[in-house]
C-alpha cells in the first residue's frame, strides 16, 4: 500500500517466544528476591515486639509463601524455555501496552532485551505514593 506514492513498509514486531518468557522469568525472580529482602527490612524495623503477635507471624509466613510461589513460577518458566522451538515467535506489543507500570513495561517489552530485572535494584527502597 502506498501513501502519496511512498511504499509503506511493515515492521516485524515479533520476537522469539523464549525471549519474552526469559524476561518474564527474570522479573519473577526479581520479585521473589524483593519480597525476601523486604521481609528482612520489615522484621528489623518492627523488632521483637512483633514476635509475640500471631497476626505478624502469619503475615510473615504468607509473604514467605508468596516469595516461594513466585520463585517456583520463575523456575517453571525457565524449564519451559528449554523446550521451546526457537522458531516460535510472538508480538508482545499489545501485552506490554496493557501494563500499568512504565518500568515493568520497559523491562518486559523489547526495550528490556538484554537487561536483567534484578540489576541495580535496591530491594529496601520503595516509592511512596
Amino acid at each position: 500500500m502506498s501513501v502519496n506514492g511512498a511504499v509503506a513498509v511493515e515492521i516485524d514486531q515479533t520476537e522469539p517466544v523464549g525471549d519474552v518468557l526469559a524476561r518474564i522469568e527474570a522479573e519473577l525472580e526479581a520479585i521473589a528476591h524483593a519480597v525476601d529482602a523486604n521481609q528482612a527490612h520489615i522484621a528489623a524495623a518492627i523488632g521483637a515486639a512483633a514476635v509475640a503477635d500471631p497476626a505478624y507471624a502469619s503475615a510473615v509466613q504468607e509473604a514467605d509463601l508468596l516469595s516461594q510461589k513466585v520463585a517456583g513460577i520463575a523456575s517453571f518458566l525457565r524449564a519451559i524455555l528449554l523446550e521451546l522451538s526457537p522458531e516460535w515467535r510472538v508480538d508482545a506489543t499489545a501485552a506490554v501496552r496493557a501494563l500499568k507500570l512504565a518500568e515493568l513495561a520497559h523491562r518486559l517489552g523489547t526495550q528490556g532485551r538484554g537487561e536483567h530485572a534484578h540489576d541495580d535494584i535496591d530491594y529496601g527502597h520503595c516509592d511512596l505514593f
